[in-house]
């Protein structure tokens, strides 16, 4: 690593140059990058269409989704049921996907309201409760438990004190 005492790049600023009149000045360039995120998009073969991000010079690739495939979410829990509510009702009410199966793995809760709303929800709003058989926490074994009582195709790991707040939020990860 040395020091090279001379300026190796210079932006001049003048009156209609883009660095004073800001990114705007050059729309046409943002447009030929667009053009160029979906060139790569069709070289590769990959289904999916590009639009302008939330800001300029920045984009969107909103990719097709083959097929259908089912989803399993996987959320564990101890306890806290106002928590757990509130996150099931968020992705009952709120998700525009619908081929998804959620998986809540009871993990040694002591509270016997907990126990009262598990038989509410299992079976209703594909919603399945399993119980982990083990006394000791281990947040992976909890989660590859929920797994091997799952059904999905892909897995989405939520903490039970999650709130969704995007409708197409399982499209956007898929």
């Amino acid at each position: 690593i040395v020091h090279i005492p001379k300026i190796l790049y210079h932006w001049r600023v003048h009156e209609l140059s883009t660095a004073k009149a800001g990114a705007h000045a050059k729309p046409y360039a943002y447009e030929a990058g667009k053009k160029a995120v979906q060139a790569h998009l069709d070289r590769m073969g990959l289904k999916g269409t590009v639009e302008q991000g939330k800001t300029i010079g920045t984009y969107k690739v909103n990719y097709e989704i083959i097929g259908e495939p089912k989803i399993s979410i996987i959320i564990p829990n101890k306890d806290y049921v106002s928590t757990l509510k509130v996150c099931l009702k968020s992705i009952t009410k709120l998700t525009t996907y619908k081929n998804y199966e959620i998986i809540v793995v009871e993990n040694n809760s002591t509270e016997k309201e907990t126990f009262k709303y598990y038989k509410t929800i299992d079976g209703k709003d594909n919603i399945k409760v399993v119980y982990y058989p083990e006394k000791e926490f281990n947040y992976s074994a909890l989660i590859n438990y929920g797994v091997k009582n799952s059904t999905g195709d892909y897995i989405i790991q939520l903490n039970n004190d999650t709130e969704l707040v995007t409708p197409d939020w399982i499209q956007e990860m898929l």
